[in-house]
């Protein structure tokens, strides 16, 4: 009798899912059987998918999933991921991959009759000198509609020279004769190449990238609509591999990766910071920009016809072009504060270095070190101005050092153990065989560490990533599985005033900073997916959640509630979003553990339905390991699979933790991509985000226009995308610079502002400057302003400046 491995499905596209359930069945079905088998290719006759068999193409020999010792899909990633992409290679067209360059002419007629006969889409890749476009030049240029068999390219500059050589590796190129374009007729062709942009869609791979580079050269002046074939491998494959083009490519279609003469070219660049693509001869370079484009439509054209649509996805595409835009904007930094800054912390750090260097231990160390340098340099002393100058710098313990510091402390303070990461010191820490002066020394090196790393990440890193005053983030779309996005700016420590206050507004004395926060947005969120009536009830009275957790924590009623016992509510809400355990809580708020549960039972007793949908979660991630959350994101949570205890409760956590930052990363950015469009003509500009908060840039003209406007579209999510059973609030943080922004909140022309007396007033300030304005009402810690009129009355105007210019065309969801 025939065998078949059946993929059930009901619906007809392709899903991941598809396969997981699958998978996760034979998983199951091998556990449980007495012989604990396991499923094996050659088991089968054929596979049929969505009822049609596919015998032909699998795999002669290996297993089809390892379960013996399985850790979640870790160990099996590459096996899982082949047969995942079985039906491709057998459906995969018999194409011929090719590449010819255009002369001008030759592109010229090209887009034009792109231009004449619109296609459905145009495929688009740039090679470029280096990763930020304000530093380089566009080398090449490469593209293809949907009708073409070929990937065309042209080149924007010629190399036929290259002066590096490595041995092993073949750095033979053809010259090229044709000659680099002239300044008009590369005016021309950015003329014509974004008149075609603006009339049809436009297909790439990390398509924010080229869009960056087009847009700040002037390629496009319009923001397409876009698909971006890494997005839709993303969201076909989770990130169980690569999503390089080459990669995908390899596995999809079984070629061989045309990158590897580009690679060659590279490698051999010495030193590394010399290694660039404008660098690699032209004829090498143009012919893998031409091959660039035509894996990418072949894999559009594969992933569009097996990919499920969703709202996650569509809301990828959309943010897609905001973000290169905003990329390409930057945020505006004050170069003066920075280096005051910076300077201040040097101090700080010179005197905790002192502090170590003053311990008994470390000197008899030191003493030692610069005895034995004396010893064994006193020949080559001789040759110094100073010899015992140098021999006592040399002698000091550098506390960068990962070998000196593990020296200090378990050979010197005898301490059990090895490392010197955070957590390890803090063990030390409050391990009671720690002496008094390794404790000592302890917390000055932690707090060494602290300060060295946000003068040399942070504060100093900035400059690394600026252009003029301007810092260029880098926001990934598709760093993390929940969709929250990722990048070095995120990583900044938010709460640190020193680092948020070195950014300000481009206008100068006309500008100010603003940030918005969706207020306790995963907790409204877990209201929403648990319909649990009391977290329903308390953002329908736009009451203080925290204060209403520690309301029902210590059975009060909220008006009773004290800063203290508020600030333990909101420990515990964020106990609740991240599934911390009762021995962090205690931890947290310096309780015993039994305390700590005592708090979440009574919280839980309360919330009977939040606890019942918690628990439903848990017990769901058990029948299939993966979760969707209610915007279509679907993420694999493969450790519910492992043999590891740890790994099965870690989880079972991500199954609540995951669908709460799914679904609240895709709101926000929402939120973001509707409210763009309404900036369009304005001075005011979006400049970034991180988590749940939005930044902007704002010209003071712009002021009420633009708090009103984002508290109606922040708020006020349509009900067929996002069809929420409680409200959403922002609130609104508004400043000369971001860490000394205060509270605000507006009504008609009135202003309330909360926070730092002396942040008010630097506020308060600018603005009497700007407006003509009344101070209703004021204390140490608010004032409320009433605004009349502006004081600079001239006619309000369409912004020209190429520094502000705003490409806000891009239409809402």
């Amino acid at each position: 009798m025939e065998k078949l491995l059946l993929i059930q499905r009901d619906r007809s596209n392709f899903l991941l899912n598809d396969f997981l359930s699958v998978f996760f069945d034979i998983t199951m079905h091998s556990m449980n059987s007495s012989s604990r088998g396991i499923p094996e290719f050659k088991d089968f006759d054929a596979v049929v998918i969505a009822g049609k068999k596919i015998s032909e193409g699998l795999p002669k020999t290996g297993k089809v999933f390892v379960v013996s010792d399985y850790l979640a899909l870790k160990r099996s990633t590459d096996l899982f991921y082949e047969y995942l992409t079985l039906p491709f290679k057998i459906k995969k067209r018999g194409f011929k991959p090719r590449s010819e360059c255009l002369t001008f002419q030759q592109t010229m007629d090209k887009l034009t009759g792109y231009l004449t006969d619109p296609p459905k889409y145009l495929v688009v890749d740039v090679e470029t000198e280096g990763l930020i476009p304000k530093f380089g030049n566009i080398t090449v240029i490469s593209f293809m509609s949907d009708t073409d068999d070929i990937g065309y390219w042209y080149p924007l500059k010629v190399v036929n020279e290259y002066s590096y050589v490595k041995k092993g590796l073949d750095l033979s190129f053809e010259q090229f004769d044709q000659g680099m374009p002239t300044t008009k007729e590369v005016f021309q062709l950015k003329e014509l190449f974004s008149e075609v942009v603006k009339k049809t869609k436009v297909v790439g791979h990390n398509l924010k990238f080229d869009l960056k580079w087009l847009s700040e050269h002037g390629y496009i002046t319009k923001m397409p609509e876009v698909f971006d074939t890494m997005a839709m491998a993303f969201f076909l494959f989770s990130k169980m591999k690569p999503l390089k083009l080459k990669v995908l490519s390899s596995y999809l279609f079984e070629v061989d990766s045309w990158d590897d003469r580009v690679d060659d070219f590279i490698k051999a660049m010495t030193p590394a910071s010399d290694r660039c693509y404008g660098k690699i001869p032209t004829s090498v370079l143009g012919e893998y920009a031409g091959l660039d484009v035509f894996y990418t439509r072949e894999l559009f054209e594969l992933f569009r016809t097996f990919l499920t649509p969703s709202d996650a996805l569509e809301i990828i595409f959309k943010a897609i072009p905001i973000f290169a835009d905003l990329e390409n904007k930057g945020m505006h930094i004050n170069k003066a504060r920075q280096k005051e800054t910076s300077k201040r912390y040097e101090n700080i750090i010179f005197n905790v270095k002192e502090k170590i260097h003053s311990l008994p231990s470390i000197k008899r160390l030191e003493a030692k070190n610069f005895q034995a340098l004396a010893e064994t340099n006193e020949k080559k002393a001789k040759r110094f101005k100073n010899p015992d100058s140098v021999l006592l710098k040399k002698s000091k313990v550098n506390l960068n050092s990962y070998r000196q510091k593990s020296t200090i402390l378990y050979e010197v303070f005898g301490l059990p153990g090895e490392g010197t990461d955070k957590n390890r010191l803090q063990k030390h820490l409050s391990a009671y065989t720690t002496t008094p002066e390794a404790k000592e020394f302890i917390e000055s090196l932690m707090e060494y560490n602290a300060y060295n790393k946000i003068k040399t990440t942070y504060i100093d890193g900035l400059l690394k990533k600026s252009w003029k005053d301007f810092y260029l983030a880098d926001f990934n779309l598709l760093g993390t599985v929940t969709g929250r996005l990722s990048s070095p700016f995120h990583t900044m420590p938010s709460r640190n005033k020193d680092i948020k206050s070195l950014f300000d507004s481009r206008f100068g004395d006309e500008g100010f900073f603003l940030s918005i926060d969706y207020s306790q947005l995963e907790l409204a969120i877990l209201g929403h997916m648990s319909e649990e009536d009391s977290i329903i009830e308390t953002f329908n009275n736009h009451e203080d959640m925290h204060a209403k957790t520690a309301a029902l924590i210590f059975n009060k009623d909220i008006s009773e509630i004290t800063g203290e016992e508020r600030s333990t509510g909101k420990t515990i809400n964020f106990a609740i979003s991240y599934q911390s355990s009762a021995k962090s809580i205690s931890e947290s708020l310096m309780i015993t553990e039994s305390e700590a549960e005592k708090m979440m039972e009574n919280f839980f007793a309360k919330v009977p339905k939040l606890y019942a949908w918690m628990e439903k979660q848990k017990k769901d991630i058990t029948k299939k390991p993966w979760i969707k959350s209610p915007s279509g994101r679907f993420i694999p949570i493969p450790d519910i699979l492992s043999e590891y205890t740890s790994d099965k409760a870690s989880a079972k956590r991500c199954s609540i933790n995951y669908q709460s930052q799914g679904f609240g990363s895709d709101i926000v950015l929402f939120s973001l991509i509707n409210y763009y469009p309404k900036l369009a003509n304005k001075r005011s500009c979006l400049i970034g985000t991180v988590h749940d908060s939005v930044q902007f840039d704002l010209h003071y003209k712009d002021l009420f226009y633009v708090l009103n406007t984002l508290k109606d579209t922040f708020e006020n999510l349509p009900r067929d995308k996002f069809n929420l059973c409680l409200p959403l609030y922002i609130d609104f943080d508004l400043g000369l610079n971001w860490g000394e922004a205060c509270s605000v909140s507006c009504t008609d022309q009135k202003l309330l502002l909360k926070g730092k007396k002396e942040n008010i007033e630097n506020t308060i300030n600018r603005m009497k400057n700007l407006f003509e304005l009344e101070i209703v009402d004021q204390s140490d810690e608010t004032c409320l302003l009433e605004v009349s009129s502006l004081k600079k009355m001239e006619q309000y105007y369409e912004n020209k400046d190429s520094d502000v210019q705003q490409n806000h065309q891009f239409g809402q969801l």
